[in-house]
């Protein structure tokens, strides 16, 4: 639906993934910065807006609630990365990356860049995200 920045929360809630659970929460807290600030940007509906704002919440609430047990129960070391580090085609030898691996990727490098830029104030949040579109669909972002 149009209306629905579903891709917007997909791309909010891996961002934990992507970023913060390899140690970089700078580049995650700016990730997700930028997310709900094209939000704002964009011509959604005051439900559509409110949906988003309930969704985002809730993936944070979610992602503490697994780091907080993961560290209670002495196993933060065996958090993985996103779930493209187990992809054959990014680590064609099988099995996951390590997030020193994952970290040191170009294309995740790239993006990075593009964030560290944006917090510069050097770039804008479309150029940030290498997207100009509102997001509306499980594919945007």
């Amino acid at each position: 639906m149009p209306d629905e920045p579903v891709g917007a929360e997909i791309a909010y809630g891996m961002s934990f993934y992507e970023f913060d659970v390899c140690g970089d929460g700078e580049a995650g807290r700016i990730f997700r910065r930028l997310v709900i600030e094209k939000i704002k940007a964009c011509s959604y509906s005051a439900a559509a807006r409110e949906k988003f704002r309930a969704h985002i919440f809730n993936t944070a609430e979610e992602f503490a609630a697994a780091l907080l047990l993961a560290r209670a129960e002495g196993r933060l070391d065996q958090l993985k990365g996103p779930p493209a580090m187990e992809e054959e085609k990014i680590n064609p030898n099988g099995g996951p990356k390590s997030c020193t691996e994952y970290l040191r990727m170009p294309t995740y490098l790239e993006r990075r860049g593009r964030l560290m830029r944006y917090k510069r104030g050097e770039i804008g949040i479309n150029e940030a995200l290498d997207d100009s579109s509102c997001p509306s669909g499980p594919a945007s972002l």
